[in-house]
């Protein structure tokens, strides 16, 4: 039997229990759901997925391409969806900023993010890891995945092919299953990371690729999904994290295990 890869969900979902999990003070999520199985048929044949990983809003200079920047070398991170990366490294990696005498660096501010979008639904589902919008493509029905993310998650290791030989994504390649289901993939890069056709020229599937306007979304979104991202965002800007879904116009669902909260004890 083959081994699956650390964070790698397969194509068809295993069966999840109802549990409580803890959050943030006062935060929406509170129970984690079952996986979204395909039973569901949705009303509309142009249903819309709309994405968004928080790591859009944190501007990381070592993630940008830049090259003069002084603190550059406290970015280099080593980025994994592992608990070491989500949650034990962050109070190490706040102290270099404190020893070097430098202020934390925060995510951009998310107001009105939720206004640019027109939604055709009140629930935002919530992760850590953007792996977890895999298996809604498993509801059907999706015509568009637009994903705004400071990367392309459309494969950098593994091929397509591979994926269909396997029925395996992770975090880097969620796209394939929607690809697979028939969905188009748009993604929009935060002007932070104006740099990305050098940084990322290539992509495993199709994908319409451009940089954030900050204007209005095109079209009508019946599915919304967003992640944490805490292997790339700082677990200092939890708290700008909770206020971008608290400001989501309905209630929010936790469907991942390790969205929990993380508390720094370093610089936080």
């Amino acid at each position: 039997m083959a081994t699956q890869k650390p964070g790698a969900i397969r194509r068809r979902p295993p069966a999840f229990s109802f549990a409580p999990v803890e959050f943030l003070q006062h935060a929406k999520a509170r129970l984690i759901v079952p996986a979204i199985t395909p039973d569901h048929a949705p009303d509309t044949p142009l249903c819309r997925l709309l994405v968004v990983d928080f790591d859009f809003f944190f501007p990381n200079p070592l993630d940008a391409g830049a090259s003069d920047t002084q603190s550059l070398r406290l970015y280099d991170w080593g980025h994994a969806e592992t608990r070491i990366h989500r949650e034990v490294i962050w109070p190490v990696r706040a102290a270099a900023f404190t020893q070097q005498g430098l202020p934390l660096p925060r995510c951009v501010a998310t107001d009105g993010f939720w206004d640019r979008c027109t939604l055709d639904t009140d629930t935002l589902l919530v992760a850590d890891s953007n792996a977890y919008a895999g298996p809604l493509a498993w509801e059907g029905g999706l015509a568009e995945v637009v994903l705004f993310d400071a990367h392309h998650d459309c494969g950098y290791r593994q091929s397509y092919a591979d994926y269909l030989a396997t029925g395996e994504f992770t975090c880097e390649d969620w796209t394939y299953p929607h690809v697979e289901a028939g969905a188009r993939i748009s993604v929009r890069y935060p002007r932070w990371r104006h740099r990305w056709p050098q940084l990322e020229p290539t992509t495993g599937v199709e994908a319409d690729r451009r940089s954030d306007d900050g204007a209005r979304v095109d079209g009508v979104f019946t599915t919304v999904f967003a992640c944490r991202s805490g292997g790339w965002v700082p677990a200092w800007c939890d708290e700008q994290w909770q206020q971008f879904i608290d400001a989501f116009p309905g209630r929010v669902i936790s469907v991942d295990p390790d969205l929990r909260p993380r508390r720094p004890r370093a610089g936080g």
